[in-house]
């Protein structure tokens, strides 16, 4: 008898269950919960994620700033390196001479011609009618800065049009560049035959072409010849101005 009470109970509710939709209720509440636990699961995983990203992202950006760091460093070392060439220069320019200089950082854009390397494009403008001494940063001589057309030409050692005047040994025998040799020597030309060059001697600009001021360094005398009423030199050059892209242009305040 319980038994069959039971089972008639049973059905009974399946049957109010069908007739006042509460397994439709049951139904939404469990799709409730469930949806709340994957909404919650999925936040999570969201946030975790995004904290990943955050963390990654700090990690490169710190990286990234000490790269900064370490690249400020280096152009601070070669900031200083070439302020203290530049002090050099100016002091050995005020040592030798009582006239003051501006002196203005120039660099190499191009060559003017792909077949000669001795006259090269600068990026400072130069007046009309007017010459600059072009000097490395360690303080050598490299050549002169014209207005051509327009535009900066610098001419090298190594260009024939790149004359300036010398002083040779203690003596201090006058002459003008004139180019270089088929070694690599620069030539000094107009050299009076009286005066005995020795191999050796160093040449320093004399200034007297005032275009160069006194006593920079040009290079050391490596050969002479005898010609009808003059001399030649040979130089062998402090630096190959070829190969360098930056330089000094000194002009007379």
């Amino acid at each position: 008898m319980s038994k069959t009470f039971f089972f008639t109970l049973v059905v009974l509710l399946i049957i109010l269950g069908y007739m006042f939709n509460i397994d439709k209720d049951i139904t939404k509440h469990y799709y409730n919960f469930t949806d709340s636990i994957k909404s919650s699961y999925s936040k999570s995983v969201t946030f975790i994620n995004s904290g990943l990203d955050l963390y990654f992202f700090q990690i490169q950006h710190i990286e990234d700033l000490r790269k900064q760091i370490n690249e400020n460093k280096n152009y601070k070392i070669l900031y200083r390196s070439t302020q203290n060439e530049l002090d050099k220069i100016l002091s050995d320019l005020n040592s030798t001479s009582s006239l003051e200089f501006d002196t203005v950082y120039t660099e190499v854009l191009s060559y003017t011609n792909l077949n000669d390397y001795s006259k090269v494009v600068l990026n400072k403008p130069i007046p009309e009618n007017k010459i600059f001494p072009i000097l490395t940063p360690n303080g050598y001589s490299a050549g002169i800065a014209i207005n051509e057309q327009g535009r900066s030409i610098g001419l090298l050692n190594n260009n024939l049009k790149c004359n300036y005047a010398v002083f040779i040994g203690n003596q201090n025998a006058p002459g003008i560049t004139s180019g270089i040799n088929d070694k690599g020597q620069i030539i000094i030309k107009h050299i009076p035959i009286w005066f005995n060059i020795i191999k050796g001697e160093n040449v320093i600009t004399s200034g007297m072409d005032r275009i160069f001021p006194t006593g920079i360094k040009v290079g050391e005398v490596v050969g002479v010849k005898n010609l009808t009423n003059t001399k030649e030199a040979y130089i062998k050059p402090h630096i190959n101005a070829l190969t360098k892209k930056h330089f000094y242009m000194v002009e007379k305040k």
